[in-house]
């Protein structure tokens, strides 16, 4: 059963405020006003490219927080992107269809680390492989972590949750509506014309404690999180899916099954 909706008619106007798409795996986002929502549910280029270490697995900020250090840039059509390590001078320009050698050589000049790119146009590499869609998250909500944290600003949480989708007109964990009590009764809404399902509260790692610049560790940011996501949980949200309480943003799929792909923009209405 769908969770009840929270009595708070008068802001609840749900519009897509802002869409953020991370073509690489772990690097800056690229900040857009439309997206196609593709056949597998992940928006199109999303997370399309990652680095692979030897052995198969990520080099990614989970394991190496010194890739907080890269800059991205990237053109309007993702045709090119620029690399930098912050706080150098030097940067490399890639063209993908010319293939990345160059950008693994300098990967390995700079950390010292042996990666190859590795390419998927859908579903990316998302995390949950089984959830590829986009993970939702209010402003509201952005807004009041940030006064969880003194001295963190509403920028500051947004880079560090790293969410695709931001929802404006709703209140604080708006999108804990968009989640049932298990991950088989997930929540329908729409984007615009895009049918996606909400599936659980997105499980955080170790990449929100630290800041993004300068991968620097804000220390007891996940132990007080927890406890203030845990005193200010909804009480309309489902709590059986919070195992524990350092969980934020909502993870989606697709609705149902759709032959070719959707586009979603900003100022589209959001519905359940």
């Amino acid at each position: 059963m769908a969770p009840k909706l929270a009595v708070d008619s008068e802001r609840q106007n749900p519009k897509l405020g802002r869409i953020r798409i991370y073509p690489f795996k772990s690097l800056a986002p690229i900040e857009v006003t439309e997206c196609l929502l593709t056949e597998s549910g992940s928006l199109e280029n999303d997370r399309r490219f990652a680095f692979r270490l030897p052995d198969g697995t990520y080099f990614n900020a989970k394991r190496d927080p010194r890739i907080h250090e890269i800059t991205l840039r990237a053109n309007k059509n993702l045709s090119c992107f620029e690399f930098s390590r912050r706080g150098g001078s030097e940067r490399m320009t890639v063209d993908p269809t010319r293939g990345f050698d160059g950008l693994e050589q300098w990967i390995f000049e700079q950390f010292n680390v042996l990666v190859k790119v590795s390419e998927s146009k859908t579903p990316g590499f998302p995390d949950d492989t089984s959830s590829p869609g986009p993970t939702i998250i209010s402003k509201a909500t952005l807004e009041r972590i940030a006064i969880w944290f003194p001295g963190l600003t509403v920028d500051s949480i947004r880079s560090r949750l790293r969410t695709n989708l931001e929802i404006e007109n709703v209140p604080a964990f708006w999108e804990d509506h968009l989640f049932g009590e298990n991950s088989t009764e997930g929540v329908d809404f729409t984007v615009g014309e895009a049918p996606l399902q909400g599936v659980n509260p997105c499980q955080r790692c170790i990449v929100p404690t630290r800041d993004p610049q300068t991968a620097k560790v804000l220390t007891d940011f996940a132990k007080n999180f927890r406890t203030h996501r845990k005193s200010e949980l909804p009480p309309w949200a489902s709590r059986s899916p919070f195992n524990h309480f350092y969980r934020v943003a909502t993870n989606t799929r697709l609705a149902r099954r759709m032959t070719g792909s959707i586009r979603i923009r900003v100022g589209d209405c959001v519905s359940l």
